[in-house]
């Protein structure tokens, strides 16, 4: 029997979509970045899809306690995934401890190229690899930037630039759409 996988993205559906689920029902609930809780809903989280800054520009610039936020939640998850395997080192500097679930080189060049996605972003990459762990996928937060609000933590409406180029967004959400056709992704 396949194990049951719940990739939770951060969009403003997902406390709506998780609203009646029980999480119980899933062999693996995966979050993706920096998730906020949702207050009064259950938060598990069994593995954390995350990108540690791998450039020395990115480390400079990560905000005072991020390295200290990331590791502390690094604590909490049974596993570690991670969809850009150049930052693996990176990552275990950063949470002291062995990544459980990368991606490799190879894996992640052929998924791009059959995808037609140049740079995925953590989520579509955290759902291609719960694929390749299991055919029974499913998606909640997946709102592409569509809506007034970016991230379901947002109390008010986008007031900055969306941070991806549409072009990108937009294969992605197409990437997804024909996942969720094909019977490979079912959304909450």
């Amino acid at each position: 029997m396949e194990e049951r996988i719940l990739v939770c993205g951060s969009g403003p559906s997902l406390p709506k979509q998780l609203n009646s689920v029980n999480l119980d029902s899933f062999g693996t609930v995966v979050r993706v970045g920096m998730w906020q809780e949702i207050e009064g809903q259950d938060n598990r989280c069994d593995a954390w899809m995350f990108y540690p800054a791998h450039s020395q520009g990115e480390m400079d610039a990560m905000p005072l306690g991020m390295e200290e936020d990331i590791r502390s939640r690094s604590r909490k998850v049974n596993e570690l995934w991670l969809g850009y395997p150049g930052t693996t080192t990176r990552g275990m500097i950063i949470t002291r401890r062995f990544m459980d679930y990368v991606i490799s080189v190879e894996g992640r060049a052929k998924f791009c190229t059959e995808s037609g996605l140049a740079v995925p972003r953590p989520d579509i990459l955290a759902l291609h690899m719960a694929m390749l762990r299991s055919k029974d996928v499913w998606a909640a937060g997946f709102d592409f930037y569509e809506g007034d609000t970016i991230y379901f933590s947002d109390e008010k409406p986008k007031e900055h630039e969306n941070p991806y180029p549409h072009d990108l967004l937009l294969k992605e959400k197409e990437w997804f759409m024909e996942q969720v056709r094909l019977g490979r992704v079912e959304v909450l």
